[in-house]
């Protein structure tokens, strides 16, 4: 007996399920970033001073031009990687995607720590860059990130979802949902990688480019802007 095949109707609603499950998602990720705004106050300005200032120094990038040498290209080809992802780093925090965004954050953190271990001339290995190679001080934040990005058990994937008590166990639904404390943090930490990246870009931009000075003004006072917003709302000791 011949099989019978689904009709055309039938396969449009079944994709049309589809769409509806993701609709549901992005429509919760919506809701969710604008309860996210509300949270980060001025960090949200200081984001985009940042993106700003790297915009000023890649406007005025060109390859085929400067004074390059090996380790200059191999941090602008991190600085670069980085920078494609801003974006999606933003999106997965505002949005309630913090199970990914732990995720983005780490690779964030280790794109830092890879910058610092070229620098310090040491030779590049298959390993993940050590830790030890990022700023003083912020190995605690990797410490946390890296539990959620490889979610060995059970409560670290419950901690960064939506969950609800019910008797002896729990239920979990697909729908992501706000948590102000984790958004928080986590923006703060996606500023910080931003302000690293700001201040490797213009130093090597500085390098590469040393007799262009006008474009090296405006984004430095684009960064001094964000720095000084970060230390009144207690971000960290910048120096």
């Amino acid at each position: 007996m011949e099989e019978q095949k689904p009709m055309e109707s039938e396969i449009d609603a079944y994709l049309q399920k589809s769409i509806e499950f993701e609709n549901i998602i992005v429509t919760a990720g919506e809701k969710i970033r604008s309860l996210s705004k509300n949270v980060y106050g001025d960090l949200s300005v200081v984001r985009h001073a940042y993106v700003a200032a790297l915009h000023l120094l890649f406007e005025k990038y060109d390859e085929k031009s400067g004074d390059f040498n090996k380790e200059r290209s191999d941090i602008l080809t991190v600085l670069c990687a980085y920078l494609q992802g801003i974006g999606i780093t933003e999106h997965c925090i505002s949005e309630g995607q913090y199970l990914k965004a732990a995720a983005v954050l780490k690779q964030d953190y280790e794109m830092v720590a890879k910058i610092g271990q070229i620098k310090k001339g040491i030779v590049e290995s298959k390993r993940v860059p050590n830790a030890k190679h990022a700023p003083h001080g912020t190995q605690r934040f990797y410490g946390e990130i890296n539990g959620l990005a490889h979610p060995s058990s059970i409560g670290q994937i419950q901690s960064a979802i939506v969950s609800y008590q019910t008797g002896a166990g729990y239920g979990t639904s697909f729908v992501p949902g706000f948590d102000e404390g984790t958004a928080k943090n986590f923006f703060r930490w996606h500023i910080w990688s931003l302000f690293e990246m700001s201040r490797i870009a213009f130093i090597l931009f500085d390098e590469i480019f040393p007799g262009e000075q006008g474009f090296k003004k405006a984004t430095l006072y684009k960064i001094m802007t964000a720095v000084e917003i970060m230390k009144k709302n207690g971000f960290m000791e910048l120096k």
